[in-house]
């Protein structure tokens, strides 16, 4: 839906409000406006998204983010220690 944001869904749940990220945007169509995101079945959040008669999207962008928090980013690589590897699944 929007570059480098963050998508935050809102829903009236049974027992309150209910909130959660979403990576997962799409939009479908502008008329009529619809669009599309993916919930987990484990999701705590999921019985309030089946049961909501609506959800309201939060589009947020750079100009949202809070000036007195510091942006978290990785260290370098060369920070990180030689890499992991991983044993294969079996078959």
């Amino acid at each position: 839906m929007h570059p480098a944001g963050v998508t935050i869904i809102t829903l009236d749940g049974a027992d309150g409000p209910v909130g959660f990220t979403a990576s997962s945007p799409s939009s479908l169509s502008s008329r009529p406006a619809l669009v599309s995101f993916n919930v987990g079945i484990s999701s705590s959040s999921l019985a309030a998204v089946l049961d909501a008669r609506t959800a309201v999207i939060h589009l947020l962008g750079e100009a949202d983010r809070p000036r007195d928090r510091p942006t978290t980013r990785r260290p370098p690589l060369d920070e990180r220690g030689p890499p992991r590897v991983r044993a294969a699944c079996p078959a």
